[in-house]
């Protein structure tokens, strides 16, 4: 096996575990009759995000850099939301 296949394999294994793990704890946190108009409130400015990357066309550098920052971002305000 190649290194790149190992790594395939542990990513693979940490989805598997991830989704059904998150769905549990989001099944717990949100309510059944709000949790469609939550997850799509949720979703719209991802899909906005990728539609503009989409249609301005930038460059994988540029893309990965303006994630990295909204991730920072996320992080952050996750972190304050929680002390």
């Amino acid at each position: 096996y190649t290194i790149q296949y190992a790594g395939m394999l542990f990513f693979e294994f940490c989805i598997g575990a991830y989704y059904p793990a998150m769905g549990t704890v989001k099944g717990t946190i949100v309510p059944e009759d709000q949790r469609a108009a939550i997850y799509n409130v949720f979703r719209f400015p991802m899909n906005g995000l990728v539609l503009v990357s989409l249609v301005w066309n930038l460059p994988y550098g540029l893309s990965f850099f303006i994630l990295a920052m909204l991730m920072m971002v996320a992080s952050i305000v996750g972190l304050r939301a929680t002390t």
